[in-house]
């Protein structure tokens, strides 16, 4: 009767660790599979930081076309302007320097990149800002305009 008993013991021992293999193995395809929770996660963050980039650059360009228009310059957007509310919405580094790139192209739209995230976006002369954005590897390759300027340089 004693060799049964360690005998049952065994079999449920392993029927326990073969149990266990299995939620495993669910429980790691769940957190890092194709569709798990990882990968969920980061997506939702992507999502969450492009929204509030969005939203920064919708009040940036709102305060520039205000201004363009209070100086004269109709419902276009200025450089002078684009400075101005860049660094009151977004505002400046430790170094004093921008937290956001900006350039501006030959058709008088302009390219704003968030340094801390690479994100390129585009923006026409009229304030219109297109939602797909480029990510860029580094900044090396964008003509920051306002690299190096001061808000001195600037009101000049």
């Amino acid at each position: 009767m004693i060799k049964n008993e360690k005998g049952l013991t065994l079999i449920v021992l392993v029927i326990t660790i073969i149990v266990l293999i299995i939620i495993a193995g669910i429980s790691l395809k769940m957190t890092v599979g194709n569709d798990g929770i990882i990968k969920n996660t980061k997506e939702d963050l992507n999502s969450a930081e492009v929204s509030s980039e969005l939203e920064q650059l919708n009040t940036i360009v709102s305060q520039a076309l205000s201004q363009g228009t209070q100086e004269g310059y109709g419902s276009f957007i200025t450089k002078d302007a684009m400075y101005v509310a860049i660094k009151d919405v977004a505002g400046e580094n430790e170094d004093g320097s921008l937290k956001m790139a900006y350039t501006t192209n030959a058709d008088g739209s302009s390219e704003v990149v968030f340094k801390n995230s690479l994100r390129k976006y585009k923006i026409s002369m009229e304030g219109e800002i297109d939602k797909n954005y480029e990510k860029l590897e580094d900044l090396s390759s964008f003509p920051d305009e306002f690299n190096g300027v001061t808000s001195i340089e600037m009101l000049r």
